[in-house]
């Protein structure tokens, strides 16, 4: 039975037969709003490239071979071989520790030499015991050092070295002192060119070992460059 401005009508038994039908039908067909690709049947049967499937006018299952579909999976491109790792980073935590430790040293004498200052001990024109004096001289030529020996890094190497990062402290006079830093090296290959990249590697080997006392991990970047120089040569003979 169906409802009809409110008064019943009675369908016979063909009619229910026909509206049967109809409902089927009406479920077989894609509501509004829903995408094709909601339809399991529709999605790509598996990796191998099969491809999608749709139904035709008829609502035979068939191979979608509409502009735009998807008709293969392409295969995966292997990864090119590494010559070398894009950077090579130190631990900086160890920098970051360093600072501290030696911010704490200084903090201690200072706080050593404003009792003595109390004491009556003399004091240069900076207002600067001779202990606290010595400090600024010691803080001063470990600042040269380590600003010289990372400036040798970027200098040598531009520009595929970073600007340096360092790690500073600051001294009885106020002032800030560096007590370690870092120069990013960029070891990444020039893609297609073979022979650019090579002298990229050999221009940052010489910038890992520029400045006048290399650390051990100056010489590590140098080895990986040694490496990668003997890797890309072996695939330029391939």
């Amino acid at each position: 039975m169906t409802t009809a401005r409110g008064r019943l009508k009675v369908v016979g038994a063909g009619g229910l037969l026909a509206i049967a039908l109809l409902a089927g039908m009406c479920a077989a067909l894609p509501g509004p709003g829903l995408a094709q690709d909601a339809d399991p049947s529709l999605r790509p049967l598996n990796a191998s490239g099969i491809g999608k499937l749709r139904r035709d006018e008829s609502g035979r299952i068939v191979p979608d071979t509409r502009p735009g579909a998807d008709v293969a999976t392409p295969a995966a491109t292997p990864d090119p071989v590494e010559i070398a790792p894009a950077r090579i980073e130190p631990d900086v935590t160890e920098y970051a520790i360093k600072a501290r430790q030696r911010q704490l040293e200084i903090s201690q004498i200072v706080a050593q030499e404003r009792i003595a200052k109390q004491r009556g001990s003399p004091t240069n024109l900076d207002g600067l015991t001779a202990r606290e004096e010595a400090l600024v001289l010691e803080l001063r030529r470990d600042d040269q050092e380590v600003r010289a020996h990372e400036l040798a890094h970027y200098y040598t190497g531009r520009p595929h070295t970073s600007e340096p990062q360092f790690w500073l402290v600051v001294g009885p006079d106020g002032k800030r002192y560096a007590v370690a830093g870092h120069v990013q090296f960029d070891l990444a290959p020039i893609r297609g060119d073979a022979e650019a990249t090579m002298r990229k590697y050999e221009q940052l080997r010489r910038a890992a070992l520029a400045p006048r006392v290399p650390s051990p991990f100056d010489y590590k970047v140098a080895g990986e460059l040694d490496r990668a120089m003997t890797r890309l040569k072996a695939q330029a003979a391939r």
